[in-house]
C-alpha cells in the first residue's frame, strides 16, 4: 500500500495551501489543520505494510504538488531552479516505488 503513501503527500499539499489560505480567513485555518490530520491517518495505514524510509520518502511528492498548487491558484511564479528541483524530486520518487 505504498501509494497510500502518495496520497498522504498530496492531501499534506492542499492542507499547505490552505494553510496559505488561512491568513485571510480563519476557516482555512481549521479545514488546513483538517488536512493535515488526514494525511497523517492515510500515512499511518501506508506505514503498516510499507517500510517507514520508503514511506516518508513517497511523501516528498508534497513538494512538487504544493509548487503546482500555488502556481494554479495563489499565482505564484515557476522558475527553471524549481522545474529542476522537481523533476530531481519527481525522479527519486520513482526509483523508490520501483
Amino acid at each position: 500500500m505504498i501509494w497510500l503513501a502518495l496520497i498522504a503527500g498530496i492531501v499534506g499539499a492542499v492542507g499547505a495551501l490552505l494553510l496559505k489560505f488561512s491568513n485571510k480567513k480563519k476557516f482555512h485555518l481549521g479545514t488546513s489543520a483538517l488536512a493535515y490530520v488526514i494525511a497523517l491517518g492515510i500515512l499511518l495505514l501506508a506505514l503498516r505494510t510499507s517500510p517507514v524510509g520508503i514511506a516518508y520518502a513517497l511523501t516528498s511528492i508534497q513538494y512538487p504538488t504544493a509548487l503546482f498548487l500555488g502556481k494554479y491558484f495563489l499565482k505564484e511564479k515557476i522558475t527553471n531552479l524549481k522545474i529542476i528541483s522537481t523533476v530531481l524530486i519527481i525522479g527519486g520518487i520513482l526509483l523508490l516505488a520501483l
